[in-house]
């Protein structure tokens, strides 16, 4: 996902230089969800790691 989001930014920032405006904007939408996604994946990795400050809520 890291070199995945890298290429994103790389061709957002090719496409901003070539005043493709329209390719930049759906660029930076793909890669806000693709950093969505990661951040989930940290999240239930941490939770998983210690169960137990994440139990149920009180």
């Amino acid at each position: 996902m890291c070199h995945e989001h890298l290429a994103l930014v790389k061709a957002q920032a090719v496409a901003r230089l070539k005043k493709e405006y329209a390719s930049d904007i759906a660029l930076y939408d793909e890669g806000e969800l693709l950093l969505l996604e990661m951040a989930d994946q940290f999240t239930e990795g941490i939770v998983g790691q210690f169960p137990r400050l994440f139990g149920p809520a009180k």
